[in-house]
Protein backbone atom coordinates (compact mmCIF):
# COMPACT_ATOMS: atom_id res chain seq x y z
CA UNK A 1 0.00 0.00 0.00
CA UNK A 2 1.52 3.10 -0.91
CA UNK A 3 1.93 5.43 1.68
CA UNK A 4 0.97 9.04 0.63
CA UNK A 5 0.74 10.26 4.48
CA UNK A 6 -3.10 10.48 5.19
CA UNK A 7 -2.77 7.05 7.08
CA UNK A 8 -0.07 5.63 9.67
CA UNK A 9 1.60 2.84 8.21
CA UNK A 10 4.41 1.14 10.52
CA UNK A 11 8.00 1.67 8.70
CA UNK A 12 9.56 -1.67 8.17
CA UNK A 13 12.83 0.11 9.88
CA UNK A 14 13.41 2.50 12.30
CA UNK A 15 10.81 3.38 14.66
CA UNK A 16 9.93 7.29 15.32
CA UNK A 17 7.69 9.33 16.91
CA UNK A 18 4.41 9.18 15.43
CA UNK A 19 4.90 5.39 15.85
CA UNK A 20 5.27 6.11 19.58
CA UNK A 21 2.42 8.30 19.69
CA UNK A 22 0.09 5.73 17.68
CA UNK A 23 1.15 2.48 19.94
CA UNK A 24 0.83 3.99 22.75
CA UNK A 25 -3.02 5.04 21.97
CA UNK A 26 -3.71 1.52 21.45
CA UNK A 27 -1.34 -0.17 24.23
CA UNK A 28 -3.10 2.43 26.84
CA UNK A 29 -7.04 0.88 26.07
CA UNK A 30 -6.06 -2.96 26.05
CA UNK A 31 -7.33 -3.58 29.85
CA UNK A 32 -10.58 -2.03 28.50
CA UNK A 33 -10.93 -4.76 25.41
CA UNK A 34 -11.31 -7.71 27.60
CA UNK A 35 -14.12 -10.39 26.26
CA UNK A 36 -15.30 -7.06 24.64
CA UNK A 37 -16.69 -6.72 20.68
CA UNK A 38 -15.05 -4.01 19.62
CA UNK A 39 -15.02 -1.49 16.20
CA UNK A 40 -11.91 0.23 14.99
CA UNK A 41 -13.84 2.56 12.79
CA UNK A 42 -11.46 3.97 10.16
CA UNK A 43 -8.96 1.22 10.78
CA UNK A 44 -6.44 2.23 8.67
CA UNK A 45 -3.38 -0.14 7.92
CA UNK A 46 -4.80 -2.21 10.19
CA UNK A 47 -2.12 -2.48 12.94
CA UNK A 48 -4.01 -1.37 15.44
CA UNK A 49 -7.48 -3.65 14.76
CA UNK A 50 -4.33 -6.41 15.05
CA UNK A 51 -3.08 -5.27 18.17
CA UNK A 52 -6.59 -4.75 19.75
CA UNK A 53 -7.19 -8.58 18.42
CA UNK A 54 -4.93 -10.45 20.78
CA UNK A 55 -6.96 -9.45 23.93
CA UNK A 56 -10.68 -8.86 22.36
CA UNK A 57 -13.52 -11.08 21.91
CA UNK A 58 -13.99 -9.68 18.38
CA UNK A 59 -12.84 -7.05 16.23
CA UNK A 60 -14.18 -5.58 12.88
CA UNK A 61 -12.21 -2.77 11.24
CA UNK A 62 -13.94 -0.53 9.05
CA UNK A 63 -12.07 2.11 6.50
CA UNK A 64 -13.53 4.19 3.89
CA UNK A 65 -10.63 2.83 1.14
CA UNK A 66 -11.14 -0.48 -0.68
CA UNK A 67 -7.09 -0.65 -1.01
CA UNK A 68 -6.71 -0.18 2.74
CA UNK A 69 -9.14 -2.70 3.90
CA UNK A 70 -7.70 -4.91 1.42
CA UNK A 71 -4.03 -4.27 2.66
CA UNK A 72 -5.26 -5.04 6.10
CA UNK A 73 -6.76 -8.23 5.53
CA UNK A 74 -3.93 -9.88 3.66
CA UNK A 75 -1.45 -8.57 5.86
CA UNK A 76 -3.17 -8.89 9.34
CA UNK A 77 -5.41 -12.28 10.50
CA UNK A 78 -6.64 -13.72 13.29
CA UNK A 79 -9.73 -15.60 14.01
CA UNK A 80 -11.45 -12.97 15.32
CA UNK A 81 -10.71 -10.32 13.46
CA UNK A 82 -12.57 -8.79 10.50
CA UNK A 83 -12.40 -6.10 7.81
CA UNK A 84 -14.67 -4.40 6.20
CA UNK A 85 -15.37 -1.31 3.66
CA UNK A 86 -17.53 0.97 4.83
CA UNK A 87 -18.38 4.81 5.80
CA UNK A 88 -18.00 6.67 9.45
CA UNK A 89 -20.96 8.09 8.93
CA UNK A 90 -22.72 4.99 7.11
CA UNK A 91 -21.32 2.30 9.40
CA UNK A 92 -22.33 -0.88 7.69
CA UNK A 93 -23.17 -2.91 10.52
CA UNK A 94 -26.47 -3.26 12.80
CA UNK A 95 -27.56 -1.25 15.72
CA UNK A 96 -26.06 -2.25 19.27
CA UNK A 97 -24.10 -4.49 18.66
CA UNK A 98 -20.66 -3.33 20.28
CA UNK A 99 -19.39 -2.99 23.90
CA UNK A 100 -16.86 -0.74 22.62
CA UNK A 101 -16.25 1.69 19.85
CA UNK A 102 -12.70 2.76 18.87
CA UNK A 103 -11.75 5.70 16.91
CA UNK A 104 -8.15 7.12 16.54
CA UNK A 105 -7.48 9.97 14.93
CA UNK A 106 -10.63 10.28 12.37
CA UNK A 107 -12.55 13.18 13.24
CA UNK A 108 -10.21 15.52 11.78
CA UNK A 109 -10.27 14.17 8.24
CA UNK A 110 -13.44 14.95 7.72
CA UNK A 111 -16.05 17.63 8.55
CA UNK A 112 -19.25 15.51 9.33
CA UNK A 113 -18.33 15.01 12.93
CA UNK A 114 -21.87 14.81 14.05
CA UNK A 115 -23.16 12.38 11.38
CA UNK A 116 -20.22 9.97 12.70
CA UNK A 117 -20.87 10.29 16.46
CA UNK A 118 -24.83 9.75 15.42
CA UNK A 119 -23.81 6.83 13.89
CA UNK A 120 -21.21 5.61 16.85
CA UNK A 121 -24.46 6.08 18.92
CA UNK A 122 -26.28 3.67 16.97
CA UNK A 123 -23.84 0.59 16.48
CA UNK A 124 -22.86 0.93 20.23
CA UNK A 125 -24.41 -0.62 23.20
CA UNK A 126 -26.89 1.22 25.61
CA UNK A 127 -23.52 0.42 28.05
CA UNK A 128 -21.13 0.63 25.25
CA UNK A 129 -18.17 3.06 25.26
CA UNK A 130 -16.67 5.37 22.91
CA UNK A 131 -12.77 5.76 23.11
CA UNK A 132 -11.75 8.67 20.34
CA UNK A 133 -8.82 10.82 19.76
CA UNK A 134 -8.02 13.70 17.52
CA UNK A 135 -5.26 16.54 17.25
CA UNK A 136 -5.45 19.66 19.32
CA UNK A 137 -5.61 22.16 17.08
CA UNK A 138 -3.83 24.98 17.89
CA UNK A 139 -0.79 23.36 20.05
CA UNK A 140 -1.00 20.51 17.20
CA UNK A 141 0.02 22.67 14.25
CA UNK A 142 2.22 24.68 16.86
CA UNK A 143 4.36 21.68 17.75
CA UNK A 144 4.54 20.30 14.33
CA UNK A 145 4.73 23.82 11.99
CA UNK A 146 3.06 22.52 9.46
CA UNK A 147 -0.50 22.14 7.82
CA UNK A 148 -1.57 18.19 7.03
CA UNK A 149 -3.13 18.14 3.65
CA UNK A 150 -5.75 15.44 4.69
CA UNK A 151 -6.74 17.50 7.92
CA UNK A 152 -10.20 18.59 6.97
CA UNK A 153 -11.70 20.05 10.36
CA UNK A 154 -9.16 20.11 13.43
CA UNK A 155 -10.60 21.00 17.23
CA UNK A 156 -9.83 23.11 19.69
CA UNK A 157 -9.90 21.48 23.02
CA UNK A 158 -13.39 23.33 23.77
CA UNK A 159 -14.73 22.02 20.99
CA UNK A 160 -13.73 18.60 21.22
CA UNK A 161 -15.47 18.37 24.48
CA UNK A 162 -18.86 20.32 23.06
CA UNK A 163 -18.89 18.21 20.81
CA UNK A 164 -18.64 14.84 22.90
CA UNK A 165 -21.02 16.44 25.58
CA UNK A 166 -23.85 16.70 22.83
CA UNK A 167 -24.09 13.10 21.85
CA UNK A 168 -23.05 11.15 25.40
CA UNK A 169 -24.23 11.93 28.60
CA UNK A 170 -21.09 10.70 30.46
CA UNK A 171 -17.43 12.06 28.86
CA UNK A 172 -14.01 11.63 30.73
CA UNK A 173 -10.96 13.54 28.91
CA UNK A 174 -7.24 13.05 28.86
CA UNK A 175 -4.27 13.99 27.15
CA UNK A 176 -1.23 13.13 25.28
CA UNK A 177 1.84 14.01 24.89
CA UNK A 178 5.21 13.25 24.03
CA UNK A 179 7.55 14.08 26.94
CA UNK A 180 10.93 13.80 28.47
CA UNK A 181 10.91 11.90 31.90
CA UNK A 182 12.87 10.25 34.83
CA UNK A 183 11.96 7.28 35.94
CA UNK A 184 12.42 5.85 39.65
CA UNK A 185 11.21 2.39 40.57
CA UNK A 186 12.08 -0.51 42.62
CA UNK A 187 12.19 -4.17 40.99
CA UNK A 188 8.88 -5.39 42.50
CA UNK A 189 6.95 -2.23 42.79
CA UNK A 190 4.27 -0.81 40.09
CA UNK A 191 5.44 2.93 39.17
CA UNK A 192 3.25 5.64 40.18
CA UNK A 193 3.09 8.78 38.14
CA UNK A 194 2.97 12.39 38.52
CA UNK A 195 2.88 15.47 35.79
CA UNK A 196 5.67 18.12 36.70
CA UNK A 197 5.35 21.18 35.02
CA UNK A 198 8.69 23.11 35.79
CA UNK A 199 7.13 26.24 34.16
CA UNK A 200 3.93 26.81 36.58
CA UNK A 201 6.15 29.75 38.07
CA UNK A 202 5.63 31.70 34.41
CA UNK A 203 1.84 31.12 34.59
CA UNK A 204 2.84 28.22 31.60
CA UNK A 205 0.18 25.39 31.21
CA UNK A 206 0.82 21.86 30.04
CA UNK A 207 -0.10 22.09 26.53
CA UNK A 208 -2.18 18.27 25.18
CA UNK A 209 -0.98 17.23 21.08
CA UNK A 210 -3.54 15.27 21.32
CA UNK A 211 -7.09 15.06 23.07
CA UNK A 212 -8.56 12.08 23.84
CA UNK A 213 -12.43 10.84 25.55
CA UNK A 214 -13.59 8.01 27.09
CA UNK A 215 -17.65 8.60 25.89
CA UNK A 216 -20.47 6.46 27.40
CA UNK A 217 -24.17 6.92 28.14
CA UNK A 218 -24.19 4.76 31.38
CA UNK A 219 -21.51 5.79 33.86
CA UNK A 220 -18.28 4.46 33.69
CA UNK A 221 -15.45 5.01 35.64
CA UNK A 222 -12.61 3.49 32.69
CA UNK A 223 -8.90 5.56 32.42
CA UNK A 224 -6.32 5.02 30.23
CA UNK A 225 -3.67 7.32 31.81
CA UNK A 226 -0.19 5.77 31.22
CA UNK A 227 3.31 6.24 30.43
CA UNK A 228 4.73 4.56 27.42
CA UNK A 229 8.45 4.30 27.19
CA UNK A 230 9.67 6.05 24.38
CA UNK A 231 13.78 6.87 25.51
CA UNK A 232 15.01 4.05 22.95
CA UNK A 233 12.41 5.37 20.41
CA UNK A 234 14.32 8.66 20.96
CA UNK A 235 17.77 7.39 20.55
CA UNK A 236 17.30 5.64 17.50
CA UNK A 237 16.37 8.54 15.90
CA UNK A 238 19.25 9.91 17.22
CA UNK A 239 21.78 7.49 15.88
CA UNK A 240 19.81 7.65 13.01
CA UNK A 241 20.40 11.38 12.41
CA UNK A 242 24.53 10.89 13.23
CA UNK A 243 24.86 8.40 10.62
CA UNK A 244 23.02 10.24 8.13
CA UNK A 245 24.98 13.18 9.16
CA UNK A 246 28.26 11.10 8.64
CA UNK A 247 27.52 9.74 5.29
CA UNK A 248 27.00 13.45 3.89
CA UNK A 249 30.48 14.11 6.07
CA UNK A 250 31.97 11.14 3.63
CA UNK A 251 30.66 12.01 0.83
CA UNK A 252 31.75 16.63 0.88
CA UNK A 253 35.30 15.25 1.95
CA UNK A 254 35.17 12.97 -0.62
CA UNK A 255 33.82 15.54 -3.52
CA UNK A 256 36.00 18.63 -1.76
CA UNK A 257 38.93 16.39 -2.04
CA UNK A 258 38.26 15.48 -6.45
CA UNK A 259 37.47 19.12 -6.46
CA UNK A 260 41.43 20.14 -5.14
CA UNK A 261 43.16 17.45 -7.10
CA UNK A 262 41.56 17.89 -10.40
CA UNK A 263 43.45 21.38 -10.38
CA UNK A 264 46.66 20.40 -8.86
CA UNK A 265 47.20 17.68 -11.60
CA UNK A 266 46.51 20.37 -14.18
CA UNK A 267 49.03 22.67 -12.71
CA UNK A 268 51.64 19.73 -12.66
CA UNK A 269 50.98 19.28 -16.45
CA UNK A 270 51.26 22.37 -17.09
CA UNK A 271 55.14 22.70 -15.67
Amino acid sequence: MENTGERFIPSEGIQNIIQLEHYHRYYAIKNLLEDKVVLDIASGEGYGSYFMSKYAKKIIGVDISSETVEHAKNKYSNENLEFIEGDVTEIPLDKNIFDVVVSFETLEHHDKHEEMLSEVSRVLKKDGILIISTPDKINFNKTYDQDNEYHIKELEKEEFESLMKKFFSYTRFFFQKITYGSLITGTDEKVSSEILNVNNDFGDTFKPIYNICIASNMKNNSSISSFFDGIDVYQMQIDKLENEILAIRKSLTWKLGRAILIPVSLIKKMF
